[in-house]
């Protein structure tokens, strides 16, 4: 009895060989064709078996309800068309589900034998409109430009793994190396981005040219609820993560010689990541191409607010170690931060800062600078000294002193009116003088304004006026000069005191055209 012999044909139900459809895996013939008819043969699991290397010189089409099983080697072809895919979906329109890539083998770009002179712009793996789709492949990348131009083309977009307008997916366990643009971009594209995770990856960049690694959401839609666990980013040429998405947790990352701009950055290109939170990552040598860029360990930008960092270890940055450029309610905490070209935290005030817990050493620049005007309820902790609204500001400045009447604030010619003033945290020690060449058009009560930090409007936080020597003014012998600062205002009112009357607002009746107040005062801020 003759013998069959048993192609590797497809067993109902069982994954079908696509050495089977006529692939080769020689890693020399075009194998595109047949592993497209393996995937169009009705079977929902196909293989490419390990110990193959399988050329591809166009894209392989997934349809729904499919698993792309990749345990050998997919190469993209020599001199493949431009702007193309490796692998990608079939309905571009309309939403498919379950799509999933797997296996322990490597998929390919195969950068290094493109064309060259020419604008090429590959992806690896790109789903649009996809529900649950899974990356897990054990490789992906090798789709660069820098071995090919010298700077990078003005448009195009060619990352290893892409995912646009996705819900429910998943790139978990994989190697991105030698990325073009991002590593993994997941985006809402004009649709939605949420309930997405990338986890348990490794990102090698191949420099300037690897822009981020991860990217999580963006602008034109709905980007929400968005996971980056347990991931490694290193050799990026931007941002290495980046999450702009609202709702949303990035946990447990490590990053490592990031080029330029900002080794985390959170909200970005019109975009925001309200309500997420950053929470043990490590951060290393962050900005180490940057010369004009700000490059950053942490930035916050593009008004998000309601975000959370916390146990977050930052080391050798460009510029500060955690950059909060807009937003309100920020909330840091338990973070180290060492090593910076800037400062260690460079906050654009908004109300709600919060900082607690802080370590900083070796700050080039202050532990906490300031941009813009300050508003209430800011509370910066670091190396265990509280800094109430102004955080690190020069602890000893001068300011300029002016003498204002309630109903006309007055036009005085001045022959002195210096402010000084030291400053301890909340503690604020002023002391100076005010002197007239002429007096100016002024009515009403009089008070001394230009305070270097506005007072604090709690009720626990009234300051005094001591007028040490008060001359030419028009008041009776025995009456002194006293005043206080007004709670929440630039403003210490002056008063007259005698035995028999008491106290009284000082009016612009009683100063002279030469009229001069020393004075000294402590208020809270």
């Amino acid at each position: 009895m003759a013998l069959t012999k048993v192609q590797n044909q497809m067993i109902e139900g069982a994954p079908a060989n696509v050495l089977g459809f006529g692939a080769t895996g020689d890693g020399v013939t075009d194998d595109k064709s047949a592993i497209q008819l393996a995937i169009d043969s009705g079977a929902k699991h196909v293989v490419l078996p390990k110990g193959y290397t399988f050329v591809i010189s166009n894209t392989i089409i997934l349809p729904s309800n499919f698993t792309l099983e990749v345990n050998g080697t997919l190469l993209l072809a020599p001199n493949s068309p431009d702007d193309i895919a490796m692998i990608r979906n079939s309905d571009r329109v309309n939403y498919q589900n379950n799509i999933q890539i797997t296996g322990t083998g490597i998929i390919s770009g195969n950068k290094a034998n493109q064309q060259t002179g020419v604008q090429i712009r590959h992806i690896c793996i790109d789903f649009k409109k996809v529900i649950a789709c899974t990356v897990s492949v054990t490789e992906v990348g090798s789709n660069k430009w820098d071995n090919l131009y010298p700077s990078v083309p003005a448009s195009g977009i060619a990352c290893a793994i892409q995912i646009h307008d996705c819900k429910y997916c998943r790139v978990s366990g994989v190697l991105l190396f030698e990325w073009e643009h991002e590593g993994i971009n997941l985006d809402p594209a004009g649709g939605v981005c949420y309930s997405n995770i990338v986890e348990n990856c490794i990102c090698e960049g191949s420099g300037a040219k690897s822009y981020s690694g991860i990217q999580m959401g963006g602008i034109g839609a709905t980007s929400y609820s968005n996971i980056i666990n347990n991931c490694v980013v290193q050799n990026c040429g931007a941002s290495a993560i980046g999450l702009d998405s609202t709702h949303s947790t990035l946990t447990g990352c490590t990053v490592f010689r990031n080029g330029y701009f900002h080794g985390i950055n959170l909200g970005h290109s019109g975009a925001v990541a309200d309500f997420s939170t950053v929470s043990n990552c490590t951060l290393r040598d962050i900005g180490n191409f940057a010369t004009t860029q700000e490059s950053n360990g942490i930035q916050v930008g593009n008004g998000t607010k309601d975000v959370a960092i916390s146990n977050c270890n930052i080391h050798t940055v460009h510029n500060s170690g955690i950059y909060l450029s807009t937003g309100e309610r920020l909330a840091i905490s338990n973070c180290r931060i060492e090593d910076t070209g800037d400062h260690a935290f460079k906050i654009n005030v908004g109300t709600g800062t919060k900082i607690s817990n802080c370590i900083a050493e070796n700050i080039s620049g202050s532990l906490v600078s300031e941009v813009g005007s300050p508003n209430d309820d800011l509370w910066y902790e670091v190396n265990e000294t509280v800094f109430k609204r102004y955080g690190s500001v020069a602890n000893t400045g001068t300011w300029q002193v002016t003498l204002s009447g309630s109903s006309v604030s007055g036009n005085h010619t001045y022959s002195v009116r210096d402010g000084f003033y030291e400053r301890n945290g909340r503690v604020v020690t002023i002391r100076g003088r005010v002197a007239l060449l002429a007096k100016g058009t002024i009515s009403g009560n009089l008070s001394l304004s230009g305070l270097p930090f506005t007072p604090s409007s709690a009720a626990s936080s009234y300051g005094d006026l001591d007028i040490n020597i008060a001359r030419s003014l028009n008041i009776t012998a025995g009456e002194s000069i006293t005043g206080w600062v007004q709670l929440g205002l630039d403003q210490m009112d002056l008063e007259v005191w005698d035995a028999t009357t008491g106290s009284r607002a000082m009016t612009d009746a009683e100063l002279t055209n030469t009229s001069q107040l020393f004075f000294s005062g402590v208020y809270m801020v």
